[in-house]
């Protein structure tokens, strides 16, 4: 089993992140390995081990959530640790980074966990100012807990595009033409079109089983992700399917 992508924090093409509020508006942040979605991916581990390193609260800032600081303090705690168990060849995969209700949690599956808790143990030893609880559970139990919903899904296209359009020089302080693709059959696409621009989109075009509608939004996915998820279920609602958006870089 290759043990970690990375020499330091764990990331590759298949972490995901997204945000979320709870039910009483507590915010959160999870970054999330989709590799191991399909069960049938799953590597065989005997468990799984999470590690909520607590935020101190010269670190809190608004919403429970760390300040800049705490934040870059937390990723070097994480670089340690994921050092130390290369340094010791634990058989463990990282597949978790949350962070949310005042911690920063670190789910990872375990084939050694003598070991693993052995590494953690002395890595714990040289940490200060952080409280850390640890908890074992069953196999994929948390990562399971955590997979990623429909609009998680949107929310992790939203980001990417934004991202691009902003590596490209996009202001996000201006507002953008959204240009959203739906497919399905004229006749559907047609009451779609109706719909939609009656809640405030603008007509581009139908061609065979496309049709195109623009919304204007900032590069705020706070805005873009409940767009996205209604133009989606409104698509669903009238048989159609929702491609996407895409936009101008705007300068």
């Amino acid at each position: 089993m290759k043990l970690f992508k990375t020499k330091k924090r764990v990331h590759n093409e298949n972490w995901k992140a997204w945000d979320f509020y709870d039910d009483k508006d507590q915010y959160g942040l999870i970054t999330y390995d989709v590799t191991y979605l399909e069960s049938d991916a799953h590597f065989q581990c005997v468990n799984e081990v999470s590690i909520d390193l607590l935020i101190p609260e010269v670190y809190i800032s608004e919403g429970n959530f760390p300040s800049s600081e705490g934040h870059f303090a937390m990723i070097e705690l994480e670089d340690e640790l994921i050092k130390q168990l290369q340094k010791k060849k634990v058989e463990c995969m990282q597949v978790i980074r949350l962070t949310y209700d005042g911690a920063r949690t670190f789910v990872f599956e375990v084939n050694e966990l003598v070991k693993f808790l052995e590494t953690v143990k002395i890595w714990i030893s040289g940490i200060h100012g952080f409280e850390v609880n640890i908890e074992k559970g069953e196999s994929w139990a948390y990562y399971n807990k955590w997979k990623p919903t429909a609009y998680n899904w949107l929310q992790i296209d939203n980001q990417a595009i934004v991202e691009l359009l902003l590596s490209h020089g996009s202001n996000i302080d201006l507002l953008h033409k959204l240009e959203f693709s739906f497919g399905g059959s004229s006749s559907n696409l047609e009451k779609l079109k109706v719909k939609l621009v009656n809640e405030g989109g603008r007509y581009l075009l139908s061609e065979d089983d496309l049709l195109e509608v623009e919304f204007e939004s900032m590069l705020d996915t706070h805005e873009i992700d409940p767009l996205t998820f209604f133009l989606s279920n409104t698509a669903a609602e009238y048989d159609c399917i929702y491609e996407g958006w895409r936009s101008a870089i705007v300068k």
